[in-house]
């Protein structure tokens, strides 16, 4: 499950995406790379996930999806149980903003 996946599923696709894209720049300031991985439980309003970093896929901080603060609890952060088998990078999440908002990217000049 991906959050291009749960996309539909958002009570707001473009604030929750927003949001994300927030906590993974921060996150990538101090850890470099970073990925997501998705929670698998719940409606997947307000999903909660996971940031990761990229080169190691090591578990680096929960995120509360509703408020997309650290989640508190220590229960499930690393157990595989409880996230998607599938990362994405900020590319990923970014483009997932694009498919929402129609904004397309500019051209890279070659």
């Amino acid at each position: 499950m991906t959050l291009r996946e749960l996309t539909p599923k958002l009570s707001k696709p473009e604030a929750f995406v927003r949001a994300v894209i927030g906590v993974m720049h921060s996150a990538s300031k101090q850890h470099g790379d970073v990925v997501i991985r998705m929670g698998t439980t719940g409606t997947g309003k307000l999903p909660n996930y996971r940031i990761e970093a990229a080169s190691t896929l090591e578990p680096i901080q929960a995120i509360d999806g509703t408020g997309h603060k650290p989640w508190t609890g220590e229960e499930g952060f690393t157990g595989p149980a409880n996230w998607s088998t599938a990362t994405m990078t900020r590319t990923d999440v970014e483009d997932v903003l694009i498919g929402i908002t129609g904004y397309k990217r500019p051209a890279t000049k070659t």
